[in-house]
């Protein structure tokens, strides 16, 4: 069982930090995958496949922990969360774990630099 005190601890900070640009966030082979190497230990933020519901597509958010030989130590996903606990923003698991994603997805392809850049061009 994934140690979700620290965890969820671990996810209010990768949040704020990437917010403010202080996450190295990078694509990884799987497009819907970013990483971070971070004090010699990697961690990734990936939406997965989970199923079908009423013929609808589920996903869900994993957050997954490496050492510096790629072994992985610890994952959890929005279901491993008790629904009561809060993440910063009064957030739910889902929700963290989504907005982290968002941020580094939005990093590690530097959409921001892009929309910049489009809209000089205008």
């Amino acid at each position: 069982m994934p140690d979700v005190k620290r965890l969820s601890t671990l996810i209010d900070r990768l949040r704020g930090l990437s917010e403010q640009n202080k996450v190295p966030w990078a694509e990884t082979s799987d497009e819907r995958t970013f990483q971070a190497v971070l004090n010699g230990y990697a961690v990734s933020i990936a939406e997965e496949d989970a199923g079908y519901h009423y013929g609808e597509p589920i996903t869900h958010f994993v957050i997954r922990f490496y050492d510096v030989n790629g072994k992985l130590l610890d994952a959890a996903s929005e279901t491993d969360f008790d629904e009561r606990l809060m993440f910063e923003g009064q957030k739910q698991a889902r929700a963290a774990l989504h907005d982290l994603h968002d941020e580094a997805r939005r990093k590690a392809l530097r959409v921001d630099q892009a929309l910049d850049d489009l809209l000089k061009s205008l």
